[in-house]
Order: C-alpha cells, then sequence, then structure tokens
C-alpha cells in the first residue's frame, strides 16, 4: 500500500537528517580545533517506485539517504604565536608526520622539541623533512624525522683580525735599550761531581825519595800529567800521582813501579811500592815544599815510608767534591750521590732530582731496609731529610765530617743531626745554584763589538739566586773592557724567575752578547743559552720589549682570538712609535696560552710596521712574522693576518683613511674584527618560508639544519580522516607527492603561526536550522501517515 511507502519515506528522512546533525555537530565542535577540515553532508534520494497507468509510466520518491560527508579544504585563518616552530601552510600542501608505524598527513603544525631533539607534535608524531649540510647547503634525498637536539657549531679558528686605530702622531718616538734574559724559567741549578781540583803551583807537590836519600819533587799536574785546574776523578789523580813518582824515579830505581788507586767507597787513596823493586821510598807529606798532602788527605805529621810489597792509605776521607754524604745508622757509612744515588757529574739538576738521588743513596747503603723522605721545596729552596716511621735505627748526618762534601751544596751547617725515627732535619741554609770551578763557571759577553779581556769567571760556591746575580754583576762590572757601561744583572725584577743582563747600549748597531764557554758552560745553569749558543740582543730603537711592553710601546688594543679548538686567546696589540711616520707593532699572547711559554710571561707572535703618508694616510704595512703556537692540543703554526687597513701602495689603496690612520690627536682604536669563533649549543630556531630550519648558536653563528617536507595529493577529498588532526592516504586520494614548500604547487611555511579550524560558525548554524525543519518535517510525515492509517482502521467500524 503507498501510504505505507510514505512512512517509510519519512523514516529515510529521519534518519539522514539526523546523521547530518551529527556532521554539523563535529564541525561546531572543533570550530576552534587547529588546521581542522569542516565536513559536509551530501545526500541523495532513494530509487523511486515506477506506476503503469493509462498516461504511461510514473515514478514515486522512496525516500532520502546519506550519500557521502566531504570534507571541505578550504584554507583557515592563521594564528599568531610565540613557538617559532609553531607552523601553517599557506596553500596547498600537509605535513607528513610519523610515529613509526607509517606516515600520516597533517594541516596541524603544532610542535615542540621532545627530549631526543625531534619535532613532535603532541600525539608524539614527528614531522618529517629533509637534512642540510650546513656548510654547502645541499639537502639530503632522504626523508626522515627531523631531528636538531643534537645540532651544534664547530670552531673556527681566528685567520684574520682586523684592527682601525688612530696612531696620535705628536707620540714621542721611543727609543729604550734591551736585554738578555734566560730563555725559560730558573727554579734551582745543582750540579755535583766526584773528583778533585789539581792545580799546578797550589797542591800538585809530592816530596819523596826511594831509599837512596835524594830528595825529588814529583808534580801531579806537570809530571803527572793532570790538567791543572780542570776537575778529575779519583781515578784519574791516582794514575797521575803514579806517573809523576815513575817519572821523576832515577839512579838505582828508576825502573822501579808503583801502584796508587782510590777507592770511591772509602774516600782514600792508596799508594804501593811494587813488590820486586829495589828500595823503600819515602814520602815526605811533612815537607813544607809537599803540598799536594791535604789534597790527597795524608797527614803531615809524618812521612809515610813504603817497602817493596807494601803501601800506605790516605790517613783520612778525602773531601771528594761534592757528592759525598757521610752518615751513620749503627755504624759510619758513606753515600755518594753520584755512585749511589744515580747522578751524573757536571750535569745541571733541579732541586726534586736532588731530593731522589739523597733518598736513593742513603737507602742503597744504610746497611738495612730502612726508608727515608726526601724533598725540597722551591720556595725556601731548603732539603728536608726524614727518618720514616716503622724505621729501625736513628740515623745521623755526619756533617762536620769534612769528607761529607755535599753539605754545603746542600745548605746544611757543619754540625752533626742525629734523627730519632719519625723525625726531620732541613737545610740550615738556602741553596739555589752550585758553581764548580772547571766545570759551569765561565761565559764571555761582547757589548757594542767588545768583549771582555777573557772568559768572565763566576766564584765556585753555592749560591742563592739573589746573591749568583750580585756575584755576576760585580765580575762583569770589573772587566776593562766594559768601563763606561752601566751592566746590570738582577733575577726576578724584570721577568720572574728568570735572570736578566742589561746594558744602557742603544742605536742601530748596538749589540749585548752572551756567550757561554765551550767547556765550561756557565749560562746553562741559568738558562741562558748553552752548548755554544749565543744569546744576541740587537738594540734598534724600535723593538717592542715583550716583557715591559707598556713601557716600551706609544698605544695597545687587545683582541680575542680563537684557536682551532675553539679555544679564546687574547691578543695584545702594541704600536709603538719608531719616527715620524713610522711605527712598529707587536702581537703578543700571554704565555700561559703558547705551547713552551710560562704563565704571565709575554710571547711575541707576531710583529711587522706601519707607515703613513704626511697626510696621516696608512701608506704600507708589512709583517715580519705571524705565526700562533696556542697551547692545549689546538693546530699548531696558526697564521693570523693582521689588517690595519686598506693601505695606498700595499694593498692599492685610493685614500688609505679606512682602516689605522696618523692624525694629532689621543691615539684610540675606532674598530676591530675577526673571523674566528668558538664551539657553540643551539640556542633558538628560525623556519623560513621554504621551511629551511634554521639554528642560532651560543656563539652568535648560525646554521641551516633541516628543510620541511610538504605532500600533496591528487584528491584531497579521498583522504580518510585518522582522528588526532591526522589523514592518510587511500586509493580515492592517490599517493602523496612530496617536495619541499613553494615547489610544484605547494604552499609556502609560516612559523609562529597556527592554521585555525576553517569552520564557518554562521553557515554551520543557517545549515543547522535547515536539517532541523528537515528533521521536523520528515517527523509531521510520519504523524500525518500514522493518522491516516489509523483512520485507515477504523474504517472496520
Amino acid at each position: 500500500m503507498t501510504i505505507l511507502s510514505a512512512l517509510f519515506a519519512g523514516v529515510s528522512g529521519l534518519d539522514s537528517y539526523a546523521n547530518a546533525l551529527s556532521v554539523l555537530s563535529n564541525n561546531i565542535a572543533n570550530v576552534n580545533t587547529t588546521g581542522f577540515k569542516s565536513s559536509r553532508a551530501e545526500f541523495a534520494d532513494i530509487l523511486s517506485q515506477s506506476l503503469s497507468g493509462a498516461s504511461g509510466s510514473s515514478q514515486i520518491g522512496r525516500g532520502v539517504f546519506l550519500s557521502e560527508v566531504t570534507n571541505v579544504f578550504t584554507q583557515g585563518s592563521f594564528e599568531t604565536t610565540s613557538s617559532a616552530t609553531d607552523l601553517a601552510i599557506d596553500g596547498d600542501g600537509f605535513f607528513i608526520v610519523n610515529k613509526g608505524t607509517g606516515n600520516y598527513y597533517a594541516r596541524a603544525g603544532r610542535f615542540i622539541l621532545d627530549k631526543d631533539g625531534k619535532l613532535a607534535n603532541p600525539e608524539g608524531f614527528f614531522l618529517r623533512g629533509y637534512a642540510l649540510d650546513p656548510t654547502t647547503g645541499i639537502i639530503s634525498s632522504a626523508l626522515q624525522d627531523i631531528n636538531i637536539g643534537s645540532a651544534s657549531a664547530s670552531p673556527q679558528a681566528t685567520t684574520e683580525v682586523n684592527i682601525a686605530s688612530n696612531l696620535d702622531s705628536t707620540s714621542t718616538v721611543k727609543n729604550t735599550a734591551g736585554y738578555a734574559t734566560s730563555s725559560a724559567a730558573v727554579t734551582d741549578g745543582f750540579i755535583f761531581t766526584s773528583g778533585f781540583t789539581i792545580t799546578t803551583g797550589t797542591n800538585d807537590v809530592i816530596r819523596w825519595d826511594d831509599g837512596d836519600g835524594a830528595t825529588r819533587a814529583a808534580s801531579i799536574t806537570t809530571a803527572g800529567g793532570l790538567t791543572s785546574a780542570q776537575i778529575s776523578t779519583g781515578a784519574e789523580v791516582a794514575a797521575a800521582i803514579k806517573a809523576a813518582l815513575e817519572a821523576t824515579n832515577d839512579g838505582a830505581q828508576a825502573a822501579d813501579t808503583y801502584t796508587v788507586s782510590y777507592s770511591p767507597t772509602t774516600g782514600k787513596f792508596t799508594i804501593a811500592n811494587d813488590a820486586g823493586n829495589v828500595g823503600t821510598i819515602v814520602l815526605h807529606w811533612e815537607d813544607a815544599a809537599t803540598t799536594a798532602e791535604s789534597a790527597l788527605a795524608f797527614n803531615s805529621v809524618s812521612s809515610g815510608n813504603i817497602a817493596p810489597g807494601s803501601s800506605d792509605v790516605s790517613d783520612s776521607v778525602v773531601n771528594d767534591a761534592n757528592a759525598l754524604i757521610i752518615f751513620n745508622d749503627g755504624s759510619d757509612r758513606r753515600a755518594n750521590l753520584l755512585v749511589n744515588g744515580g747522578l751524573t757529574a757536571n750535569t745541571v739538576y733541579t732541586g726534586d732530582q736532588v731530593a731522589t738521588a739523597i733518598k736513593t743513596a742513603i737507602e742503597a747503603t744504610n746497611g738495612g731496609g730502612d726508608l727515608y723522605t726526601v724533598s725540597y721545596d722551591e720556595n725556601t729552596q731548603k732539603f728536608t731529610i726524614t727518618n720514616n716511621n716503622g724505621n729501625t735505627n736513628p740515623i745521623t748526618l755526619k756533617w762536620s765530617n769534612n769528607g761529607s762534601g755535599a753539605r754545603t751544596t746542600l745548605g746544611f751547617n757543619a754540625s752533626d743531626t742525629a734523627l730519632a725515627v719519625n723525625s726531620s732535619d732541613t737545610s740550615d741554609n738556602t741553596v739555589a745554584f752550585n758553581v764548580i770551578s772547571g766545570v759551569n763557571d765561565q761565559f764571555a759577553l761582547t757589548v757594542d763589538g767588545t768583549s771582555s779581556a777573557a772568559d768572565i769567571t763566576i766564584a765556585a760556591g753555592t749560591y742563592t739566586t739573589t746573591s749568583l746575580a750580585t756575584e755576576m754583576q760585580n765580575k762583569i762590572r770589573a772587566d776593562a773592557a766594559f768601563s763606561g757601561k752601566t751592566i746590570e744583572v738582577n733575577y726576578g725584577v724584570t721577568v720572574p724567575k728568570r735572570f736578566t743582563i742589561k746594558s744602557d747600549t742603544t742605536g742601530t748597531s748596538s749589540t749585548l752578547t752572551v756567550t757561554p764557554d765551550a767547556t765550561q758552560d756557565f749560562l746553562q745553569s741559568i738558562n741562558m743559552g748553552s752548548g755554544g749558543t749565543s744569546t744576541a740582543i740587537l738594540y734598534q730603537g724600535n723593538t717592542i720589549d715583550r716583557f715591559n711592553p707598556i713601557t716600551s710601546s706609544n698605544f695597545s688594543t687587545s683582541i680575542t682570538g680563537y684557536d682551532s679548538l675553539g679555544n679564546p686567546h687574547t691578543l695584545s696589540v702594541y704600536f709603538r712609535k719608531d719616527s715620524n711616520n713610522t711605527w712598529s707593532w707587536s702581537a703578543l699572547v700571554d704565555g700561559g696560552d703558547i705551547t713552551g711559554g710560562t704563565t704571565g710571561i709575554n710571547e711575541e707572535e707576531a710583529k711587522g710596521q706601519l707607515t703613513f703618508t704626511s697626510d696621516g694616510a696608512l701608506n704600507t704595512e708589512s709583517t715580519t712574522s705571524s705565526i700562533f703556537n696556542f697551547s692545549g692540543g689546538a693546530t699548531q703554526g696558526q697564521v693570523i693576518a693582521l689588517d690595519f687597513g686598506t693601505s695606498l701602495v700595499t694593498d692599492a689603496g685610493t685614500t688609505g683613511l679606512d682602516g689605522t690612520t696618523q692624525f694629532a690627536g689621543v691615539s684610540s682604536t675606532i674598530s676591530q674584527s675577526q673571523d674566528g669563533f668558538s664551539a657553540g649549543q643551539l640556542q633558538s630556531v628560525g623556519i623560513d618560508d621554504d621551511g629551511i630550519i634554521t639554528g642560532l648558536f651560543t656563539n652568535g653563528q648560525t646554521q641551516s639544519l633541516a628543510q620541511v617536507a610538504l605532500a600533496r595529493f591528487a584528491s584531497v577529498e579521498g583522504l580518510n580522516a585518522a582522528g588526532g588532526n591526522r589523514f592518510s592516504e587511500t586509493q580515492a586520494s592517490g599517493q602523496p607527492i612530496v617536495g619541499v614548500p613553494d615547489t610544484g604547487g605547494r604552499g609556502t611555511i609560516a612559523s609562529n603561526a597556527l592554521e585555525l579550524s576553517n569552520v564557518d560558525l554562521a553557515s554551520e548554524f543557517v545549515t543547522l536550522i535547515k536539517t532541523q525543519q528537515a528533521f521536523q518535517a520528515n517527523a509531521r510525515v510520519i504523524s500525518t501517515t500514522d493518522s491516516l492509517l489509523t483512520e485507515l482502521v477504523n474504517l472496520k467500524r
């Protein structure tokens, strides 16, 4: 019956408009959802019913159904935000996001950096794009999650420094004398030797006879062949005694031979009249003409009568230079710093090295397992010897024994010091340098081409740094060759922990040359040249003194440069007026920043000269050297060019006034720059219209890090809404066409912005009214049909 069809048509209307109401309510619910795209309900009629009549065929509709819900991808408005990673697409395209389960597509662009440095949306989906090479700007072809959290800016070593200054043309020309300074910081310089100094005419004569009553004079130097005034070993002295005795023997005993030896253990000489010899020899130690008895440690109160096959031994221990320590740990013992301590004769040692040798020597000779602690304090310049806790015996340091030659060198007084277990003894006197005749006591000096008459000889002895400087100065000034010259020697006054020899010589050809003696190198002890190397200072009146740069220059400025590791270093550039229109410059760096340098001592790493025209324009600029050897593992030999402007001659400039000038007025720095920088960490990011993400780093540098990718579809209406403001591709949408923004029809990127929902509330409310009316009308159809059916049933009554 047709009336029933009307009933079902009304029902289809209710169902369809109820679904349409859901579409409308979803749109209205997402009116503030970022990047939301509204939907539109599409209706279609249900296949109609055909009727046949006299006038032909007629059709009656059977109702309506919701044929499709269509996404509306119109552009939404933009909302400005404070976050650079909030993105909006102006035009066609979708952001590509992924969470490991495949790509999704979204217009919502709210992204933040997650804990791993990836850009992710609130649902944890990562934004996809392309990596960018920060150096070449080339993008990779592989689509990947954008990760910028690990980005860092590598350091760049300084290669160029630009300085624009005005140098006061009225400045006074500088002309200050220079000086020769120790090449390295001086701490201490101990030298030890095990030997004897026999000097002709002083202590070289032995008076003796070979039993025939004829007194003979045997010179250990003249007849024995020992070099006068040089330190010789005990074995060398013993050989010289033998040679001297045999050379001066004559008569019936001329063929007699003798055996002479020296024991470094006992510190005594032994003279033997060989078996088979003819006569008994008599050593006249008591003879006033005998001068060698003390040097050889024989007593002068009696003669030594030695029959063939017999021998005579020194009556006391020889003062064997300065390497011997005599001590008692239950019995008398001898500890030699060379033989037992491991030191080498005539070699310069630090206090710490000597302390170690003392410990080694007395532990090696103490007759037991006792251990000792020995230290040297560089500040007080004293040694401390400690008898360790847990040792068995006390130890007595027998400094009163003349044979204990190390006493003076180590700063102890001539008295015995008994050390109980767990007690110590410290040097009584300050010590630093040990000057030994014939080993390290001579050097040469030349001033303005005039040399000392002979090598300058420093008196043998143990010195403090101050007393040694005084001794040097006195000996230099006493030389007649330097009469009228003011020559000063000091320690730590001009430069900390260094010796300085200074002359008042000035002028373009004046020189001060310090040269070590080839065999008796005193300068090695104070680090002022050694092994035949001269220390020469040329005074030309334009030298900026690195030790006193302020007083030897007219003006200075400083700038920070960077090494290959990005470490900052202060470059202090000093300017010195040499003459009218001519200036020298020098770039100094603290020695603590330079390989091999000393903190607090400037090192000159670059220098050159500037000249100006009579109008004050920069005429020429030159660089003599510019090699920086920064410490701390940085690349050595770093070349830094210092540029002072576009000079007229050197740079073919037009005015010479764009950089450094020379006008009357206070010297000042106008501008300066350099091209290096330290390593930097990511501080903030910016994103441009093309989706290129640029990082700003803590070192002030910027780098392009990545580029956002966008996807287009042939049919955006065919995309499937996946929830969370995401869409997924379908067969109806076609595959995504991926590329960079503003290419291939894709839109551009707006940073600090979000695309709002494209829902138009006015339109939605109008549609809502229409849908409501349609729903109500269909409900009336059902109620009307119900009334008709009721009337139909009532026909039976």
